[in-house]
């Protein structure tokens, strides 16, 4: 294989215990005196807003709140916050709370940026989308500060929307949406329900799995994406148990920070693609969805690279000593389906209410998804359907 990758560095990130205290000074720094707090109402009702806003108030930062974002961000929401965002005059956004949050701030970037509407902008592929971007005068910094360990968004590109109408979940990928600066505080992760935490943490491992074994080459984000797997499977389970647990929560947090790292560079695999078109009809979030559909992807997927999927079963902590490539790189398979189980994840799509009618329709767009391109084993149509079939 020739030695050749690109890497695109995170934004800048301050990590550590307490660090959401630096938000006032970052949004100073950034030199503006007018945010927009994006977030939503569970993570206003557990207390972690009001300290960001009393923050600000000390900092002399004038701020207004949109706090109705869904679990899974619809463009209605990015019409209300952008809206919202006119009306303060705001200069910048902070998100608060887990990818939702965050996202839909990048949205709202994203449409102030370009004057642009969000319908259009969720379309795939645009590519006027990275030049309207990089062409606007007025650019709109981020602050992200995750409350979750799952979606890594902090620190990607990406961003996800929900078009009710068209059911189905868009995610365009502008390089100018990072934020500028991902304050990540594990302390705003302690009171995540158990069940936020499991499914949030499932994500963040589908990440790094999907990251590190498709087929985009790249040596610096491979490193992390291992360690991710390894923080998330030893972790995760301890967070759920345990949710005051603070170094197992930084582990997660640092977790979702590497892999999200790994998906912006990388990319991601068959797990995520056949994941969207199931969030885009049903009302189940990401990591329930990954939860079912993994074991069976790994599956499918290990022929072509069972040597990544060996490394896999080890980070995991499999004793693979005596065997051989092929059965260490399944006994990835079961490792994952211990992990799942240990943390009581759904295991079949019918558990989540998934219709089975629409597996032909849901496959049809999962096949020209880009994470099914740069999948390490290449998926026919029927193979793609064989897969849902299973899951359900």
């Amino acid at each position: 294989m020739e030695f050749s990758f690109t890497f695109s560095g995170p934004v800048r990130v301050i990590f550590g215990q307490g660090s959401s205290r630096q938000v006032g000074a970052e949004a100073e720094g950034l030199g503006v005196r007018k945010v927009l707090i994006v977030t939503d109402r569970g993570v206003r009702g557990a207390g972690l807003v009001a300290p960001i806003e009393e923050i600000l108030r000390r900092g002399n930062i004038d701020f207004g709140t949109f706090d109705d974002v869904e679990a899974n961000p619809t463009i209605e929401n990015v019409n209300e916050g952008s809206r919202i965002f006119r009306d303060v005059k705001a200069q910048a956004l902070i998100g608060i709370g887990g990818g939702s949050s965050i996202d839909t701030a990048k949205a709202i970037a994203l449409v102030g940026m370009t004057g642009l509407s969000i319908d259009h902008l969720v379309e795939k592929d645009d590519p006027s989308l990275e030049k309207s971007v990089s062409q606007s005068k007025d650019r709109i910094p981020i602050i992200a500060l995750p409350t979750t360990a799952g979606t890594g968004s902090e620190v990607t590109t990406a961003l996800v929307i929900k078009d009710k109408v068209k059911g189905v979940k868009a995610a365009p990928r502008v390089t100018a949406l990072k934020p500028a600066v991902a304050i990540c505080d594990p302390l705003l992760t302690l009171t995540l329900p158990p069940g936020i935490t499991k499914a949030t943490g499932v994500d963040a491992f589908t990440h790094a799995l999907g990251s590190y074994t498709n087929r985009v080459f790249n040596p610096v984000v491979e490193i992390g994406d291992l360690e991710a797997m390894r923080l998330a499977a030893e972790n995760l389970p301890l967070v759920v148990a345990r949710g005051d647990n603070l170094d197992a929560r930084a582990n997660m947090m640092y977790a979702s920070l590497l892999a999200g790292i790994g998906i912006s560079n990388t990319g991601n695999d068959l797990t995520h693609a056949m994941a969207l078109p199931v969030e885009g009809f049903f009302d189940s979030t990401h990591g329930e969805v990954c939860s079912a559909l993994l074991p069976h992807c790994v599956e499918f997927n290990i022929l072509g690279d069972p040597e990544k999927f060996y490394r896999v079963a080890q980070a995991m902590g499999e004793n693979l000593e005596g065997m051989s490539l092929l059965e260490g790189s399944l006994r990835a398979v079961s490792a994952i389906r211990n992990f799942l189980r240990r943390i009581d994840m759904p295991h079949r799509l019918a558990d989540l209410g998934i219709d089975k009618g629409r597996i032909q329709e849901m496959s049809e767009m999962a096949i020209i998804n880009r994470s099914t391109q740069i999948n390490v084993r290449a998926i026919t149509l029927e193979e793609m359907i064989d897969l849902y079939e299973r899951a359900w």
